[in-house]
């Protein structure tokens, strides 16, 4: 069943025109109603040698920000190992607004997994590779996004 929900997901991503909202919600909500689709949604954005990461990124960053942040829990060390392997801008911004999103969650006032499940090794990661984005040329919102994560994680190491 595995292959099966990768081909569906890969179908859904290459019947994505455009990244106008009402796709991304519609290929969300697909991934959403089957949580098992998420894991095949991680590797497709990290397979850097195909274009569909980009269309996997954009509805990956839709999950974690309108639905469910906490499904990146468990996919935590691969997110951060491989977010530096990113080649195309339109994966890395959506990306970097996930690592902005985990920041916040890091140092919420509400206690919650992600302060008790990322480790220093990951924080490190991100924050490497947010400095790897800040000195070559990125777009505005890949800085933004970025700055806002280094400046949180920033907190943790004064």
């Amino acid at each position: 069943m595995s292959k099966l929900e990768f081909l569906s997901l890969i179908k859904e991503l290459n019947n994505m025109e455009n990244p106008k909202r009402i796709n991304r919600q519609r290929v969300a909500n697909f991934v959403v109603n089957d949580p098992n689709l998420f894991k095949h949604l991680i590797a497709i954005t990290f397979d850097v040698k195909s274009r569909v990461s980009i269309k996997a990124a954009w509805i990956l960053e839709w999950v974690c920000t309108h639905h469910h942040l906490e499904w990146m829990l468990p996919h935590l060390e691969e997110f951060s190992l491989k977010i530096s392997t990113l080649k195309f801008d339109s994966a890395i911004r959506p990306c970097a607004k996930i690592c902005e999103h985990l920041a916040k969650a890091y140092f919420s006032k509400q206690e919650n997994d992600f302060q008790k499940r990322m480790t220093d090794t990951q924080i490190n990661t991100i924050i490497e590779t947010g400095f790897d984005w800040l000195i070559t040329p990125q777009k505005i919102a890949v800085r933004a996004y970025t700055m806002n994560t280094l400046y949180l994680f920033g907190l943790k190491k004064d």
